[in-house]
């Protein structure tokens, strides 16, 4: 039996349900006697997308208009009064769908065949405001020996977090525990950055300066985040950077496709970094949000270390943006 019970298990279906959304089917919500069907925009054909807007109840929830009216009624078939569950669940909806990191656009509407295929698990609103509500958990599910060309005193565990089940991953170095404030680098996935050198961005840069700094000093811990584009996936990445190249800048560009500035989520680094024994902390970041949720998870956290790298052509727009406009920090303090 699952330490996490009820809530891991809630997680395992809302799993299955994000996967059949992308496979195009659509996910059933319950409210009372009603049901309701939630349609990814972007996986619609033509003539599905026509049928769906031809009923006069269906109601479209955008993510690129979500700050104001959320809702785009369907006026040119006479759209009548929006259910009041829509409006109670929209953002809990939105935020669940993210999860599936298609484009943030879907219609909601009742039944319109009741043969068509859907998602295997139906789930009823409040359930769905329970997955996004609930409080990270993790679970250790692995460990082994990580020799690499930096350190060879080196550790590589992977841990499930709940509900969201993503897997995310802890590199230590040396001993990690006992009261010295040890350096860690919580790292969000960056597939261009870490694995193709892009340089566009500074992830890469700065993980490998991370690993760099751990092995001088024989101590250290990388937090490995499973969250790909600050949590919008590879796919919404690469939109995103069509519209940087058309002049969008960084912070702009998720907007503009439905998403918030950063979706990331930093909550299961802390607890990861508990369940190694460790302590205290000096962070190598220049982003305080990864600072915050490190004391919100209850982690001492001494004087951050600044991790920026020197600009290029290529990303001193994407840098600038990050300090003027996301909030990320320039100097050590």
């Amino acid at each position: 039996m699952s330490i996490f019970s009820e809530c891991y298990y809630l997680g395992l279906a809302a799993e299955r349900a994000l996967f059949d959304l992308r496979r195009g089917l659509p996910l059933r919500l319950r409210e009372g006697e009603s049901e309701y069907y939630l349609f990814a925009d972007e996986l619609l054909t033509p003539a599905a997308r026509a049928e769906i807007l031809a009923r006069p109840d269906t109601v479209m929830i955008d993510g690129a208009r979500f700050s104001g009216e959320p809702f785009v009624p369907n006026k040119a078939t006479g759209q009548g009064e929006i259910p009041a569950v829509f409006r109670e669940y929209a953002e809990i909806l939105l935020k669940f769908f993210k999860k599936s990191q298609l484009a943030p656009r879907f219609y909601l509407t009742q039944a319109f065949d009741p043969g068509m295929n859907a998602c295997s698990v139906a789930f009823g609103f409040a359930e769905i405001r329970e997955i996004i509500l609930a409080p990270a958990r993790v679970e250790r599910l692995t460990e082994s020996p990580l020799p690499n060309k930096y350190f060879t005193d080196s550790k590589i565990y992977s841990y499930r977090s709940v509900p969201d089940l993503y897997e995310h991953y802890a590199v230590t170095v040396g001993d990690v525990t006992g009261a010295e404030p040890l350096d860690i680098r919580i790292h969000a996935e960056c597939m261009t950055g870490d694995l193709l050198g892009s340089l566009r961005c500074d992830c890469g840069e700065q993980l490998q300066e991370a690993m760099r700094r751990f092995a001088t000093k024989g101590r250290g811990v990388l937090i490995y985040l499973r969250q790909e584009g600050r949590n919008i996936g590879l796919l919404n990445k690469m939109r995103a950077y069509a519209l940087q190249n058309e002049g969008a800048d960084t912070a702009d560009a998720n907007l503009t496709l439905g998403f918030a500035v950063d979706e990331r989520d930093y909550s299961s680094a802390g607890l990861i970094l508990k369940d190694l024994g460790v302590q205290s902390v000096i962070p190598h970041t220049d982003n305080p949000k990864k600072i915050q949720a490190l004391r919100d998870a209850g982690v001492k956290t001494e004087a951050r270390s600044a991790l920026s790298v020197t600009p290029n052509e290529n990303n001193r727009a994407y840098l600038d943006t990050k300090y003027t406009k996301i909030g990320h920090l320039r100097e050590e303090n």
